[in-house]
């Protein structure tokens, strides 16, 4: 299913455990490029802000090649043809399928390279526009973004797909409880609810079973993906909103109390649970769905003014982050106060330093080389010249 060449595949991977090893400060660099030459890998890109230039170098790429095949196919077909439109988006979506496959992945070895995810991205947005263009159906379109995102997911390894294919999974289930079930919009949260615990529960059933490291990132992704559905499902502002929307009304909700209730357990479920696992992907959930109760109540509720509630907030979160500091601060594992070894910050080193200087008044020495050139006495600064000539 794989298009990648398995061996290549697997020296990425190591290639890139070895770089973490190496930020880590576990290896050393020679030991790094010692593996780099000894095992032959796939070509990525790890810096966030060249892929995205090559991404967009790769847009305009394909939107050329499309632009010059729709330019000769106008002039070949009939454009009023719903048909002949038809085929000038299919031979999109096949012309970045072909270039893929075949140009990219095998000949180029391109992975997470930037170039090839705008061509997988492209292939996805034509065949998916197809099918929207041959059958304006709110449920066909979904299960096509679903269907073709997984297959991209799995034969690429491509995370956006992944996203892409879960979101299609939401709406799918939000345009069937909608329009075809009767009181499918009071159901559908807890349906949702019920949705991303299963997503969660999977994710973590099938860890153990996943014998390569290929899928490991997408398993992960949907774990987070479920805990985030989770919270989202069971928002008052989402709930309450979404139902005005779709009811036509404003007003109150049926069992605000609950979703209210939900609303501000979940996050604090996250921050207790997480700690107490270890698990950092699940902290950092709690900490942005917590913003987001903080955010809900606030604009329901205006209980004191913006001030007061801020100041109030702001103690609150010292307070915790005090406590959290002085729990976490002795330990040596799991979640913990100390530096990550796999996420070194310079500028806490020289936070570190700064504060030495200032408590035990270090000093730094400039470090000067003599200069080759003699430039005489003086009585002054600088290279004056001397009573003699």
């Amino acid at each position: 299913m794989i298009s990648y060449n398995k061996k290549l595949l697997e020296n990425t991977y190591l290639v890139n455990e070895a770089k973490s090893l190496e930020t880590s400060g576990f290896i050393s660099q020679e030991q790094v490029a010692a593996i780099k030459n000894n095992f032959t890998a796939l070509k990525t890109q790890d810096n966030l802000f060249i892929r995205i230039c090559l991404f967009l170098l790769g847009s305009i790429l394909y939107l050329s090649i499309c632009g010059a095949i729709g330019f000769l196919g106008l002039n070949s077909f009939n454009s009023d043809s719903d048909t002949s439109m038809s085929i000038l988006i299919f031979i999109f979506g096949l012309t970045g399928f072909l270039t893929t496959e075949f140009i990219l992945v095998r000949t180029k070895n391109y992975f997470g390279n930037g170039l090839d995810d705008s061509f997988i991205i492209g292939m996805q947005i034509a065949f998916n526009g197809l099918i929207l263009f041959l059958n304006n159906s709110d449920i066909v379109f979904c299960f096509s973004i679903f269907a073709i995102s997984s297959l991209c997911y799995f034969r690429y390894l491509h995370l956006v797909s992944l996203i892409a294919s879960y979101i299609a999974v939401i709406a799918l289930l939000f345009f069937i409880f909608i329009d075809y079930i009767h009181y499918g919009a009071e159901i559908l949260p807890f349906i949702l609810f019920f949705f991303g615990i299963g997503s969660y529960l999977f994710s973590k059933k099938i860890t153990s079973k996943i014998k390569t490291p290929y899928y490991s990132a997408g398993n992960l992704l949907i774990s987070n993906l479920g805990l985030i559905l989770i919270y989202l499902s069971m928002n008052y502002f989402i709930v309450r909103e979404l139902s005005n929307e779709i009811n036509s009304s404003r007003g109150e909700i049926p069992m605000a109390w609950l979703f209210y209730s939900f609303t501000i357990l979940i996050p604090l479920f996250y921050l207790f649970y997480s700690l107490k696992t270890k698990k950092k992907p699940m902290l950092w959930i709690g900490g942005l769905t917590m913003v987001i109760t903080v955010f809900t109540i606030r604009y329901y509720h205006h209980i004191m003014p913006p001030e007061i509630s801020l100041t109030l907030a702001g103690i609150i979160l010292f307070s915790i982050a005090f406590l959290a500091i002085r729990k976490l601060k002795m330990k040596e594992s799991g979640i913990t106060f100390l530096p990550d070894r796999f996420e070194p910050s310079n500028s806490l080193l020289n936070i570190e330093t700064l504060a030495s200087a200032s408590q035990f008044g270090i000093q730094t020495e400039d470090q000067t080389t003599d200069s080759p050139m003699d430039f005489g006495g003086g009585g002054f600064s600088g290279g004056g010249a001397g009573e003699s000539f």
